[in-house]
């Protein structure tokens, strides 16, 4: 916490630092640890804003978020459904998945905690993460363009702030 003060600080004196992320956190008392740090961004600067993920910023784990409170935003990362968004990378090596209606249904399903957990709790909801990698679905569809596309209509009718993954000079994506 005294490193998140010192950057608060400097955020302070500046105008380039509009917020604060805690990105996939892993730890046992990450939850404590998170409201310490709510209260620390509102104290220190209530102008800014703090973003939380929930556990490896897993949207089925967003509720665990209601215990915190304060001024934050809650965030978390998408690629649902993996065979799509991460086809040939992971565990899907040999087989080209085609995204259809089955898939988006899936990740409709995938959203369903964020969904809930807004309409639970008002709160802002930004999609930290999300892409595909480039050549899902090939060489028959063009899975990673019918995704994201599908994937920004439904962060739209949320109202969902959404940044896309682009690892810089990463082949996947």
């Amino acid at each position: 916490l005294a490193a998140v003060k010192m950057v608060l600080d400097l955020c302070n004196q500046n105008y380039w630092c509009i917020g604060s992320d805690v990105n996939e956190p892993d730890w046992p008392q990450y939850l404590a640890w998170a409201q310490k740090y709510v209260n620390l961004v509102n104290q220190v600067a209530p102008y800014k804003i703090a973003y939380l993920e929930p556990f490896r910023g897993s949207p089925s784990l967003i509720g665990d978020l209601k215990k915190i409170t304060g001024n934050f935003i809650a965030s978390f990362h998408d690629y649902c459904p993996t065979k799509i968004t991460f086809q040939w990378v992971l565990q899907y090596p040999d087989k080209a998945y085609v995204y259809s209606d089955k898939f988006r249904k899936e990740h409709e399903k995938c959203l369903t905690p964020v969904v809930k957990f807004q309409k639970e709790t008002g709160r802002q909801i930004d999609v930290g993460e999300f892409a595909a990698v480039r050549w899902s679905g090939h060489p028959k569809t063009c899975n990673a363009q019918y995704w994201v596309h599908d994937s920004i209509a439904f962060y739209k009718k949320h109202n969902w702030s959404w940044i896309y993954l682009s690892y810089r000079g990463n082949n996947p994506w």
